[in-house]
């Protein structure tokens, strides 16, 4: 993931708040969140910092440049209770398919982008 605005919308997902709540969570006014989720600009310093001291096991480098993996240490899917192993096991499973449809959609609108281009490449090849 290349963008802030990818990563957050995941970090976001996986948290289970809406964009309100996360908001909230980290002092962070509703229409901010709503302009990083957009790419119309990038976090603070002060931002940032609230958002790792919100979740101590997300890894900074991914944060910041989208450099794997996403968290420090793996979800504790042997914690004690079944409550738990299963929430983490169901949000490990939606991580995934969340990053699946992430690379659908890149590979759908990469594949309309070269449909465009080879349109564009024989008028320009052809017009020579």
């Amino acid at each position: 993931m290349d963008n802030f605005d990818d990563r957050l919308t995941l970090l976001i997902h996986l948290s289970e708040l809406s964009n309100n709540e996360f908001a909230k969570s980290i002092n962070e006014s509703k229409s901010q969140i709503s302009k990083y989720l957009n790419n119309q600009g990038k976090p603070a310093y002060d931002t940032l910092i609230s958002i790792l001291t919100k979740f101590p096991d997300l890894n900074a480098r991914w944060l910041l440049t989208g450099e794997a993996p996403m968290f420090l240490s793996p979800p504790n899917v042997l914690a004690s209770g079944e409550n738990t192993r299963k929430i983490n096991l169901n949000r490990i499973v939606e991580m995934f398919d969340t990053l699946f449809t992430y690379h659908a959609e890149l590979e759908k609108k990469l594949q309309e982008c070269e449909i465009v281009y080879n349109d564009f490449k024989k008028e320009l090849l052809g017009s020579t």
